[in-house]
């Protein structure tokens, strides 16, 4: 349950589940993320950022963990840790979610 609240999901399931469930849970997170609305960009926080934050951001948004941003960068998850660490002072945000949805407000997918 702490997972799925960190990362803020659309809907969450719990095994063992069933057709049912499952179908109903689609159904919430379809619904869901249809009522998602983004809070509007903020180009002054996006600028505090440096590029290599930019970059972690993107990965952690594509739903990699830090180790995993670690190997793709080839930087230690440590490093990550102490980019994610950063990002989230500078942003003043406390959770991955947190950090996901500014990705998108402020398109900065890759």
């Amino acid at each position: 349950m702490e997972n799925a609240e960190a990362v803020t999901p659309y809907a969450y399931i719990i095994k063992p589940f069933n057709n049912q469930q499952l179908l109903t849970t689609l159904n919430l997170a379809i619904k869901n993320r249809a009522n998602f609305s983004p809070p509007p960009a903020n180009n002054q926080l996006t600028e505090q950022l440096s590029q290599r934050e930019i970059q972690i951001l993107q990965l952690l948004a594509t739903g990699k963990t830090n180790k995993d941003v670690g190997k793709e960068l080839y930087i230690s998850k440590f490093t990550v840790d102490t980019h994610v660490k950063n990002i989230k002072e500078k942003l003043n945000l406390n959770k991955k979610g947190e950090l996901i949805r500014f990705v998108l407000a402020n398109r900065l997918e890759s």
